[in-house]
């Protein structure tokens, strides 16, 4: 596989209640959806109360052995050797592993070592992979059988029993291992499960940042069933029949392909094959045949071209049709083989960059297709993930969990972080018909650590309770702090759309501080508790470093001490140490960053204390809400201004018909991306009126034929390739503000009006840049024209008195890049004028506007 892809282009115990892996989701509404690929069934995945009840500890003495076969391997003796440990910690009580035959005791093993005819349905293996991984737990009257149908199910099976007692990993860290104290264990409970994504990889960039912490994360993995029942090898790899055949390639310069040079030539040359030529197709599927041959224990053997979009031009090529039926074409026809030679063993390649789109054809079942979602074609990636779900039922999807170079750790972490939203994207990739999960991650468990745990369950059931099995993360993380640490993960959830700025983290500071003081008598939540409040002071010193007005001494000095903290902290994989490395130090050997003097408790609350000061709440009010119907105003100043605005990323505009006469615009289309430009027109109920494609690079002149007068939603999306919209003076033509909008323009947009309500006293509005934008400074002017306030932030919120006499009218915004820009307590619509500016039809009714 290839990882660097995107740089080319509740349960029972004594005392003990978890999640329940079979509980339906509460918060993400249940819908009818296509059944996925592997088999989930009442069978294959159950959770019951046993008849029976074991008891497995008492009075410090174990009452049963933990058994396992004589032939067992060595990762089911590792995996017994760890219950075994464990099991002792929690009960007081020395528990020993033994061989047996299983007929009483803790049994751990697969089924083959341990026959149980009424297992053989519940861990069935189908279609080669399906069952791998399954596992079941059984509560009998002499023994606890804790099976897999492989070993790697029976690994499974011991950390799942363990969870049901109350054992958690939530971070790599061992800080963040929870281990109850339960001496008289017991146990009385049956479970059958298996995974509904066959192959689950949540990897980082450059590993976790060293020796220690990539042990610490495959351990965190083991335990929480992060694994693959088939190895996923999908990377760029055809060329390598080239390699292997260098002397027939070199004696048939017609098996490369034929590719237009810069100069307009043709020339024949690699790294991508001639497939038109049936002799480089049959070396190719011998090239797969003999990979098998030497690998037999691979799952996968990789067909995807080589890592450039220069395929051939040749006459022959382009008869065959598009890259992706020729690519895929070849991958189907190979597939054939080893299906015939290696029967269960899988071709693999990706859905990425000249082959980003489906074929016209269905795939082998053998096909197995990692969509990319870095690539372009005539579909935009919605709709090309529901074409390639109609093409292959053997998908496997690349996610970005976190990128480092997008997000730098900082706060609120990644798209990961929205619960509702991970669940709700497995559950869709699942009735897609996912196998496979590779999610470009970065070892930034500070930020992300919430996120990459529930996501990790969510792989192996996207079904699961996610407010339950959050809710279960507070409380086993920080117990009586739990409360206040649901609202510190809450407000920072990308979900919730956090506004971030000193007074939502000033907010969290608090959240934190809480926590610890109610857990003062708790060493181990302390300990948890101060890993946050170090990723934290990272949180802070970058915010001083890059949101505040520095010198250049001071931001120097600002630089060292990030550095010198994030040093300190690279053990606890708080942040991606080894990009920071690499990327911010430069890779150096020495640098007086480099203090190895371990953070004390005092020091760290020391540190923390600072950030609770410098991170103050304030008084922003209380939201207020307006509605979308919208209607126009006649204003007693009306200049006639033109609305010319450019973005890159999809807007919304809200346009007005008032005799029913045609709406007339003028877009450009953008050709970045594809330049896939699309727009829709729906009237004020969402009745579509209109849409259409647009033609790349060029202007279009819309006249809208509306069916009769009022309000109009003009909805366009660019694949982001940039677009522009022109609307005359004189007609309406308003942008809705809020925080689901994050507009990037594409310049500094005219002077912005909106509409102050009577009544107002203050203007309370949160702003921030987002990435790629020309500016954010920017200045707000009253109705007589004079600015009141010059604005220069970066993520905070702004206040703007509104004197007496001055609510009820126009004001301006001057020099606005709008970024993430919401108004707390006016309307969030703007235009370029006054005549295409529309106001809330409730606002125009109570304040007395002239419609």
């Amino acid at each position: 596989m290839n990882r660097n892809l995107r740089w080319g282009f509740v349960i029972f115990a004594a005392g003990a209640l978890a999640v329940s892996t079979t509980a339906r989701a509460t918060d993400v509404p249940a819908r009818p959806v296509p059944a996925g690929v592997v088999r989930i069934t009442p069978v294959t995945r159950n959770s019951a109360v046993s008849k029976a009840s074991l008891k497995l500890a008492e009075k410090g003495k174990a009452l049963l052995p933990i058994i396992i076969s004589p032939k067992a391997s060595p990762a089911t003796k590792s995996a017994a050797t760890e219950l075994a440990g464990y099991l002792t910690r929690i009960s007081g009580a020395p528990f020993t592993v033994t061989n047996g035959d299983g007929l009483t005791g803790i049994v751990v093993g697969s089924l083959a070592e341990f026959p149980a005819p009424e297992l053989a349905e519940p861990l069935a293996i189908f279609n080669t992979f399906d069952g791998r991984e399954a596992y079941a737990i059984r509560t009998q009257a002499k023994r606890l059988l804790l099976i897999g149908a492989t070993d790697l199910g029976a690994s499974h099976a011991v950390f799942r029993f363990l969870e049901e007692l109350g054992v958690r990993w939530l971070f790599p860290a061992k800080e963040w291992e929870v281990v109850p104290n339960i001496p008289a264990l017991q146990f009385s409970r049956d479970i059958t499960d298996r995974p509904a994504i066959l192959s689950r990889v949540i990897w980082f960039e450059a590993g976790s940042g060293g020796e220690r912490q990539n042990a610490e994360y495959a351990a965190w993995k083991r335990h929480n069933a992060q694994a693959e029942s088939f190895v996923v090898n999908a990377g760029h790899n055809l060329d390598t029949v080239i390699r292997l055949n260098q002397a027939v390639f070199t004696a048939h310069p017609e098996y490369y392909a034929l590719v237009k040079q810069k100069d307009g030539s043709l020339k024949r040359e690699g790294p991508q094959l001639e497939l038109s030529n049936p002799a480089v197709r049959k070396m190719v599927a011998d090239y797969a045949v003999g990979y098998f041959k030497s690998h037999p224990t691979a799952d996968m053997v990789s067909l995807d071209p080589a890592d450039t979009a220069s395929h051939s031009v040749s006459p022959e090529s382009l008869a065959m049709g598009s890259v992706s039926e020729r690519v895929f074409g070849l991958a189907n026809e190979v597939a054939r083989v080893i299906q015939k030679e290696y029967p269960g063993k899988m071709v693999g390649l990706y859905s990425y960059s000249a082959h980003w789109d489906p074929p016209s054809f269905k795939l082998e079942p053998n096909v197995h297709v990692l969509l990319a979602s870095l690539g372009q074609g005539q579909y935009t990636g919605p709709e090309r993930e529901k074409v390639w779900s109609e093409r292959s039922r053997n998908l496997g999807f690349y996610e970005y969990f976190s990128v480092w170079m997008w997000s730098y750790d900082r706060l609120p972490g990644s798209g990961v972080n929205d619960l509702r939203s991970t669940q709700a994207h497995m559950r869709d990739i699942v009735a897609r018909g996912a196998t496979s999960v590779s999610a470009e991650s970065t070892s930034s468990w500070g930020s992300n650590g919430r996120g990459y745990y529930a996501a990790t369950k969510l792989l192996w059931n996207p079904d699961l309770d996610v407010k339950a099995l959050a809710r279960d993360f507070y409380e086993k993380a920080f117990g009586a702090g739990a409360d206040a640490m649901q609202r510190y993960y809450e407000r920072l959830d990308p979900g919730n759309r956090p506004f971030l700025s000193k007074h939502l983290l000033g907010l969290a500071y608090r959240d934190v501080d809480e926590a610890s003081r109610k857990t003062f008598d708790r060493p181990d939540i302390q300990a948890r508790l101060d890993h946050i409040k170090l990723y934290l002071r990272y949180v802070h010193l970058d915010w001083m470093r890059n949101r505040e007005k520095v010198s250049a001494h001071e931001g120097e000095a600002l630089s060292l001490e990030i550095m010198t903290h994030l040093y300190r902290t690279r053990f606890l994989a708080l942040t991606s140490w080894e990009m920071i490395r690499q990327q911010w130090g430069k890779s150096a050997k020495s640098a007086p960053w480099m203090v190895e003097v371990p953070y004390t408790h005092a020091g760290i609350e020391t540190e923390f204390q600072e950030g609770l000061r410098y991170f103050q709440p304030r008084d922003i009010g209380q939201a207020v809400s307006f509605s979308a119907d919208l209607v126009p105003v006649r204003w007693a100043d009306r200049p006639a201004v033109k609305s010319e605005q450019t973005y890159q990323g999809g807007a919304r505009y809200y346009l007005y018909s008032v005799t029913g006469e045609p709406l007339e615009f003028t877009t450009w289309a953008g050709t970045a991306w594809g330049g896939i430009n699309r727009f829709t027109v729906t009237d004020a109920k969402g009745a579509e009126v209109a849409k259409g494609q647009l033609p790349n690079g060029t202007n279009t002149l819309h006249a809208i034929k509306v069916p009769g007068p009022g309000l109009y939603v003009l909805d366009y999306k660019d694949n982001g390739s940039y677009w522009s919209m022109t609307v005359e003076a004189g007609k309406a033509a308003t942008l809705p503000m809020g925080q689901s909008h994050d507009f990037r323009n594409s310049k500094v947009m005219q002077d912005m009006f909106f509409y102050v309500p009577r009544g107002t006293r203050q203007i309370e509005y949160y702003y921030t840049k987002t990435h790629f934008q020309p500016g954010g400074p920017h200045q707000v002017l009253d109705p007589a024209g004079v600015v009141v306030k010059a604005v220069d932030v970066n993520g905070d919120w702004v206040s703007v008195p509104v004197p007496p006499g001055m609510d009820g009218k126009l004001w301006r915004l001057r020099n606005p890049v709008l970024g993430l820009f919401w108004f707390n307590n006016i309307p969030n619509y703007i235009a370029a004028s006054p005549d295409a500016l529309l106001v809330p039809r409730e606002v125009v009714e109570r304040d007395g506007l002239q419609k």
